[in-house]
């Protein structure tokens, strides 16, 4: 787009123009937040053209176009998720499906969380689920990531010896979107001490894990 502020907005009224139903261009003034949905709006159907057809439904935004705009309306990461991964849609159109946590890989593990929570978001935002819902899905994708990362790290022990038990909001089931995710190691063997550290390494890219809450935690 031109640097100059006065041709900004000229520019971004003619990509819009150029790019968008006008369908959307309403439902995205409508929105919690016009700019961030125009602009997401615009970079989807830059990237896969055939878009508007599953956002539009005759004459407005389908239930998907409405998911897709309060979900980009309500989070920045997310509407970078939809615009990346050429999952998230799909994701947003089966919301009562929960997306696997794919243990295969590190980077397997982590798109899946990501899908996964997206999948929450959008419940969230159409008013699908209730707080306490909400929470408790939170928590259980955690500690499915965990189990995921467990799975890796200790793929050549086959995980004997070592557990981790969920802290804080993970173990009462109330996680919020921005919670810490706390957890301690126990084991038997000192020799499992490389494991753990390996499965915190993991889970730490697909979450803020702390383990230095509790008394001895580095330990």
């Amino acid at each position: 787009p031109p640097k100059h502020p006065a041709r900004h907005g000229a520019w971004h009224a003619a990509v819009v123009r150029g790019v968008l139903p006008s369908a959307l261009i309403g439902a995205a003034e409508r929105s919690a937040a016009p700019h961030a949905v125009t602009v997401a709006l615009v970079r989807a159907l830059e990237e896969h053209p055939d878009t508007a057809d599953r956002l539009l439904d005759g004459g407005g935004p389908s239930e998907l176009g409405h998911t897709f705009i309060a979900v980009v309306a309500a989070s920045n990461a997310l509407a970078r998720l939809c615009a990346a991964d050429p999952g998230a849609l799909d994701v947003l159109d089966a919301l009562e499906l929960p997306v696997d946590i794919d243990d295969s890989s590190p980077t397997a593990l982590a798109r899946s969380k990501r899908l996964e929570l997206l999948r929450i978001a959008g419940r969230d935002l159409r008013g699908l689920d209730t707080l306490e819902d909400v929470g408790r899905r939170l928590a259980e994708m955690a500690a499915l990531v965990l189990q995921g990362a467990w799975t890796i790290a200790t793929a050549e022990t086959g995980g004997q010896g070592l557990a981790v038990i969920g802290m804080g909001k993970l173990g009462g089931r109330e996680l919020n979107y921005a919670s810490d995710v706390d957890v301690i190691f126990v084991t038997d063997r000192t020799e499992r001490d490389k494991a753990a550290r390996e499965l915190l390494r993991i889970a730490r890219g697909c979450f803020r894990v702390d383990v230095d809450l509790r008394p001895e935690g580095r330990s």
